[in-house]
Parts: C-alpha cells; sequence; structure tokens
C-alpha cells in the first residue's frame, strides 16, 4: 500500500473511529494535548497571500492582503474578483510577522483581511476594523414565507408547470445512495474547492433520527433533502441532486425542495427549520436563496474575518460597496452597509437600506464615504439605521 495513501487523514480518521472507546478513555489526555496543540498551531501560523485584480462591479484596481484559510481565499477571489486576480503566495507566516509584511507593502494595498479564531477577535476589540464572522446560524421560520412574495410565486408557478413531485422515506437503506449518487457529486461539482462535506460514517450515526425528503420528477428521484429530528427541531443536513444537476437546477429543482418541504412540515404542525450555516455575505448565492425562503439569523460559528481599511481609493470602495456584510458592532450582529453618496440619501435610498434589516440582525450601520447631511427621515429611522463617517473607520493617514 502507498503510505501516502495509508497515512491520508481521512484514512487516520476512520481507523480512529473504528478504535474501541474505553481504549480512547485510556489516551485521552493525549488526544486533548495533541489536538490542543493542533488549533493553536491553526492560529498561530497560516498562509498569506497578496491579491491583485479588478472588481467584477465595475473593474476598479484593488490589492488585498489576505491570512487565512485557502478555502476563505477562492471564496473571496471568486465573489470579489470573479476568480480573475493575480496572487503571490507568501506561504505559511506566523501571525507576529503579519504586520512587518503589511508595513513593506503599504504602498501599494487598498485593504488588509485577516481570518483569525473567533476569541482572538473578540479578544482585540473592533476599533478599526470590519469585524464579521466568516459563517453565520439561521432557521427557516415558517411563518415567514409569503407565497404572495413575487419571486417566490414565480418560483412555486415554476414548480408545478415543471411537474416536480415529493415523497418522504424514513429507509436508512437508502441514505448511501442518497449519499454517494446525489449529495456528494452535487455539492462538489457546485462548491469545490471552498467545501467542507459531510462524511457518510456522520450520516450513518444521525440514521435513527432521519427522513430524507425526495423530489420526483416524471415519477424519477431527481434530487433529494436529508431531514434530521432533535427534540422538537427539524435540521436541514444535507442536499443533493443527481448527476447532469445544472439542467435539473435551471428548472427549479432547488426551489421545489424547500417549498415541498415547507409544505410538509406545516401540514405536520412545524413551525421552523433549522438551516445548516452560510456565508455572512448579503449577495452570497446561498444566502440570497435562504432569504426568500423565511431565512431568519440566530448567530455564527467558525472564524471571524478582520478587514483593516488601508487607503481610500476607488478600488476599496467597489470592493467594499460590493460586500455589504453581516459584521459585529458592540459585539451585536448588524448589516453592515456602504454608501458613496455626496448628495446624501434620498427616500429611495432609505427604503433600499431596509432590505439589510434581517429578522436576528439588530440594526443596519451605513458607512458613508462622503460627509453628506442625511435627510430627516432617515434621523427619525435611526433606532434601525445608523449612519456613519467612513473616515471614522479608515482612521488616521499616514
Amino acid at each position: 500500500m502507498d503510505i501516502k495513501v495509508f497515512f491520508n487523514f481521512k484514512t487516520l480518521r476512520h481507523y480512529y473511529r473504528m478504535v474501541p472507546r474505553p481504549i480512547l478513555l485510556v489516551f485521552f489526555p493525549v488526544i486533548a494535548v495533541y489536538r490542543f496543540l493542533k488549533a493553536l498551531y491553526s492560529i498561530l501560523r497560516v498562509d498569506v497571500w497578496i491579491l491583485n485584480g479588478k472588481t467584477v462591479t465595475d473593474g476598479e484596481a484593488v490589492a488585498v492582503f489576505f491570512s487565512g484559510h485557502p478555502r476563505q481565499r477562492q471564496y473571496y477571489d471568486r465573489m470579489v474578483f470573479g476568480g480573475q486576480c493575480e496572487e503571490v503566495y507568501y506561504g505559511k507566516q506566523w501571525v507576529w510577522q503579519l504586520p512587518a509584511i503589511v508595513r513593506a507593502h503599504r504602498n501599494e494595498l487598498d485593504l488588509v483581511v485577516h481570518e483569525t479564531h473567533h476569541l482572538v477577535s473578540r479578544w482585540m476589540g473592533e476599533r478599526g476594523c470590519i469585524c464579521a464572522p466568516t459563517w453565520i446560524n439561521g432557521d427557516m421560520d415558517l411563518s415567514l414565507i409569503d407565497p404572495a412574495q413575487r419571486s417566490l410565486r414565480s418560483d412555486i408557478i415554476n414548480i408545478h408547470k415543471q411537474g416536480f413531485t415529493y415523497e418522504v422515506t424514513a429507509d436508512n437503506a437508502l441514505l448511501k445512495t442518497f449519499h454517494a449518487e446525489m449529495y456528494l457529486p452535487y455539492v462538489l461539482e457546485r462548491y469545490a474547492p471552498e467545501l467542507i462535506t459531510v462524511d457518510y460514517e456522520v450520516l450513518v450515526r444521525l440514521t435513527k433520527h432521519i427522513e430524507l425528503l425526495w423530489v420526483k420528477k416524471d415519477g424519477e428521484r431527481v434530487a433529494g433533502i436529508m431531514l434530521c429530528y432533535k427534540g422538537h427541531d427539524v435540521i436541514l443536513k444535507c442536499l443533493g441532486v443527481r448527476p447532469g444537476s445544472e439542467a435539473l437546477t435551471k428548472a427549479g429543482v432547488i426551489p421545489a425542495m424547500y417549498y415541498f418541504l415547507s409544505s410538509y412540515l406545516k401540514d405536520r404542525g412545524g413551525t421552523r427549520i433549522v438551516h445548516g450555516g452560510c456565508r455572512s455575505l448579503f449577495r452570497d448565492g446561498v444566502f440570497t436563496f435562504k432569504r426568500k425562503w423565511g431565512f431568519r439569523i440566530t448567530g455564527w460559528l467558525d472564524n471571524a474575518l478582520r478587514i483593516y481599511p488601508v487607503r481610500d481609493s476607488r478600488g476599496l470602495r467597489s470592493f467594499l460597496m460590493y460586500s455589504s456584510i453581516i459584521a459585529f458592532d458592540r459585539g451585536e450582529l448588524v448589516g453592515m452597509v456602504f454608501v458613496d453618496k455626496t448628495e446624501g440619501l434620498n427616500e429611495k435610498d432609505i427604503q433600499d437600506l431596509y432590505r439589510y434589516r434581517l429578522p436576528g440582525l439588530k440594526r443596519v450601520v451605513v458607512y458613508l464615504f462622503e460627509r453628506a447631511d442625511p435627510c430627516s427621515k432617515v434621523e427619525a429611522v435611526r433606532q434601525d439605521i445608523e449612519l456613519r463617517d467612513f473616515n471614522n473607520l479608515l482612521g488616521p493617514r499616514e
């Protein structure tokens, strides 16, 4: 056997799970120390890049210093630069080496982005930066789903037009088929390489508490979604679509899953569904889709992103205006929006800002790039919308 294959992390994890629990308890102190040191190393030693590219919105050039996990770097490359940026990789660096690298390139950079452990970020505070969770948690409040909503009504009409139907099974024998033939092909095709998949072994441990909701077309199962029951909560664990999913996705199979799921649970007296995590960017496709189906933010998880503006450039403004985000403000989750309007905010601008006032967010924080006197109507809703001067975030310039 190839030694590289034998010592593959997933292979070792598989053998680890086969070890009897009494033996694991004997070696628990060693395992605990190893996990602690591994976590500490991942905090202190990070990958570093400098990214140069043009924003997908208006083609403005922007230079970004990024430190963190490759998955985060790949995600922002795709979301901000459309996957078309030049990168210089500096390898893994100790965190105390990062300030020196930033200072050496300060005249070239528009902003600095650090991915940090959430406890480290909390200790550092929020001053002088945008501090945002990498992922947010949420649930689907079935009472918030409004079939009269324009985009939702269009989805429902299309579902019936395409002839989608559904069935629910509790047959554990179908779980492996769902995982291998729908879940893995679908997520690897759509979300690799920034993907964290759910292993089949994890699903097996949940088989006493699951159901599979299948979407059918012409009598065949073309997609499925796994429901895990925990007390009174229904947790969406994973979903998948049959290989060759592009045509089915265009036909509306994903909205069909959510539509049938909400109908099925409403008929059983359900009130909410616990979602998996999604990214904290308002423009993220998964987040946008979930909003339409009654998504309510309940918390956050994983690491934090600390975004430091370096200089007020056109590239920086383009990046931030495109990257409206859910962020921390005084320890609370808020919607954070950036506006470049020298003439102030009018009635339409005010109404647009309410798009970011989502269930689970305390308020909307709006940073104005140019000093302007806000109109009286904005002052009247200051409990929901808070205006700030971007220069205070930028800090003193050198």
